[in-house]
């Protein structure tokens, strides 16, 4: 009888066991599946912040080096028969090798002022073959402003733009250069004396400028669009409010003079 005792505690051990065991795991399963789920949506996010923050750091320093009269925005252009977003261009005095140039006195503009030298442009907008590049379709909409709030595969486009005058003078109109790159290439893209064309980011949902004659408020948009799949139907949902769109509100006061009287 005490053998058959022993013998039947030590199955009670055993499977007590064994249920012990098979909670840790699922424990430690759980903990690692809530840890890969957490560590993929902060990559997500740090992705779409950097984006952000390498679009802020240049157009805040070369906003900063132009003048509050020498630059101009426009609504952007369209798509799905709402705006992609804004187009914002300005005069900037660098030269090609990136070095500031000032009058010498012995042209138009007074001795030290900024010597203009290319109209710059930004703007965003949904790439050409946007399904193949997004591996998705959007019905794309509007946010309630006449601007779209549903696609967050919109590329945010720097365009530098070389005249013929000396010193270059500020385009009149965002006109001919508003086009879209095929996918991410921009070897196709053009407007008169185009020099350079470059994408500063992608998962751009949104770029709104608000100029006065001081300052320019940048409100610049992405989301995190893998994240955002988890949670709703990207391309038919807005996505302004959800929580995988990153916001980067900033104000620039550009600090030259363009020389001109009032």
């Amino acid at each position: 009888m005490r053998a058959s005792s022993r013998r039947g505690l030590g199955l009670v051990e055993t499977v007590v066991a064994v249920g012990v065991f098979s909670i840790v795991m699922l424990l430690v399963t759980a903990a690692l599946i809530q840890s890969f789920k957490m560590w993929t949506r902060t990559a997500s996010q740090t992705a779409t912040e950097e984006t952000l923050f390498k679009i802020h750091n240049i157009l805040a320093k070369e906003l900063t080096n132009t003048a509050p009269d020498t630059l101009s925005s426009s609504p952007g252009p369209g798509t799905w028969g709402v705006r992609d977003g804004d187009a914002l261009w300005f005069l900037s005095f660098m030269d090609v090798n990136g070095e500031p140039v000032y009058n010498d006195g012995t042209g138009a503009g007074e001795l030290g002022e900024p010597h203009w030298q290319r109209n710059i442009m930004y703007y965003c907008v949904v790439p050409g073959n946007h399904d193949s590049v997004a591996g998705q379709s959007c019905t794309g909409a509007d946010g309630g402003d006449g601007y779209e709030d549903q696609c967050p595969h919109k590329v945010m486009v720097r365009k530098i733009i070389n005249d013929p005058n000396d010193p270059e003078t500020l385009l009149p109109g965002s006109g001919g250069y508003l086009d879209a790159p095929n996918g991410f290439t921009v070897s196709g893209m053009g407007g008169p004396d185009l020099e350079e064309t470059r994408l500063l980011g992608t998962n751009i949902l949104s770029f709104r400028v608000t100029a006065d004659a001081e300052s320019v408020t940048i409100d610049l948009r992405a989301n995190s669009v893998d994240e955002a799949r988890k949670n709703v139907p990207v391309g038919s949902t807005p996505l302004s409010g959800q929580p995988t769109t990153i916001q980067r509100v900033f104000t620039i006061f550009p600090k030259n003079s363009s020389g001109e009287e009032p």
